[in-house]
């Protein structure tokens, strides 16, 4: 299983492993989304979680999609469908969306982990030095 968490911009249009942009997210650097990704059939499926539109008039901690998630996950172990151990990861400067995703299924090959990522817009292009001031705010 791989949880992906993120501050990228959500493009609207894009799906799988170009759901996410290269941008920071509309809402600024600490809005996160929440997305679950998995390979199958040499292809990427990455579904976004549903958010309600006004996440802090939500009373019931049920409806947030992090919980949502969280269950899900809880529930596959338990039923052995995925393995307990669990790998937080964070890519580097200048990773694309789609390079951290195949780092992040490597790592589920490699180690039989389940990963939740973290992933930035590290790669804001334009001239290295300010791009990677950039990469840093983000």
């Amino acid at each position: 299983m791989i949880i992906i968490v993120t501050n990228r911009v959500v493009n609207r249009e894009g799906k799988n492993e170009n759901l996410f942009g290269e941008k920071l997210n509309t809402d600024g650097v600490n809005s996160l989304r929440i997305a679950e990704a998995s390979f199958d059939n040499n292809q990427w499926s990455v579904n976004l979680l549903n958010e309600p539109d006004n996440l802090s008039a939500i009373s019931d901690i049920n409806s947030f999609p992090s919980k949502q998630i969280f269950d899900k996950a809880v529930k596959a172990i338990r039923k052995n469908k995925i393995s307990n151990h669990w790998v937080f990861y964070i890519h580097g400067f200048n990773q694309s969306f789609e390079s951290a995703l195949k780092q992040m299924r490597g790592i589920e090959e490699k180690y039989g982990a389940n990963v939740i990522g973290f992933t930035w817009p590290s790669n804001p292009g334009g001239i290295v030095t300010r791009e990677y001031r950039e990469a840093q705010a983000a």
